[in-house]
Parts: structure tokens; sequence; C-alpha cells
């Protein structure tokens, strides 16, 4: 997992965002709105793919591990070569990636999604932090 120095926010980029809950009846609109606008931003559809079980891994961790419906900013963005997918909630928690338990019926979820993206990182800031993947466009 990689921590980002700056506020990755401050690019001049092509972005979608929104606020939202962390709600699981939600999550499946917010799949499709994520592949949707990563599809717009040029990514193919293994990137959408990718893009949309990490909105739902991220958002799932939010409702898990910092309280059921708390707000968060979801954006999708491209940059240069690559689309980032980042969610903020206003913990400091810092995310951690295990090694799966395959004998478990969770636990796995950020160790998948650092396999599937090329990056997988968060961002402390003031407020809270930024959870983020990042897949290379082709």
């Amino acid at each position: 997992m990689n921590v980002a120095p700056a506020d990755p926010l401050l690019a001049d980029y092509a972005r979608r965002s929104w606020h939202l809950a962390a709600v699981p009846h939600d999550i499946h609109m917010w799949r499709y709105r994520v592949e949707d606008a990563a599809a717009e931003l040029g990514a193919d559809s293994d990137v959408c793919a990718v893009a949309a079980h990490g909105v739902t891994e991220l958002i799932s961790n939010v409702y898990k591990h910092v309280a059921p419906g708390a707000k968060c900013e979801l954006v999708v963005e491209k940059e240069v070569a690559a689309l980032c997918v980042r969610l903020f909630d206003t913990t400091h928690e810092v995310p951690r990636v295990q090694t799966p338990d395959h004998l478990c019926e969770s636990g796995r979820g950020l160790w998948l999604l650092r396999e599937m993206a090329d990056d997988l990182g968060y961002t402390l800031v003031p407020a809270g932090k930024w959870v983020w993947i990042r897949m290379t466009l082709h």
C-alpha cells in the first residue's frame, strides 16, 4: 500500500465526483455510476470492472469501519494515462491490507483490490483520509 505525499485533488484533470452516504443498498448504484464515469473518461472494460469492484470495497469498508451511513466523497479522475478512484471519509484510521485467510468469510477485500489495481493507497488529510486505487489506461 502506498501513501501519497500530497493532496491528490489539486490536479487539474477530467473528473466526476459525488457526495454520498455509505449504505449497502446503494452500492450497486455507485458501481454503475463509477463504471459509466470511467468509460466516459476513456477506460476500457477491464479498467471499468476494477473501478466498479474498487468502489464496492471502499464504500463497504467505510460502512464497516467508520459508521453505517457515514458521509463520504467519491471521485473518479483521469490522470494522464491512468484512472484513479478515491473515496474520502472522516477518520484517520489507516486501511490495512491483510493476507487473506481463505477459510474466513471476510477480510480479503483490500488484498484482492491491490492485486487487481495497478496501485492502492491512502492519503491522510486534516479532515480524514482518501483511500484510492489507480489503474493504467490502455
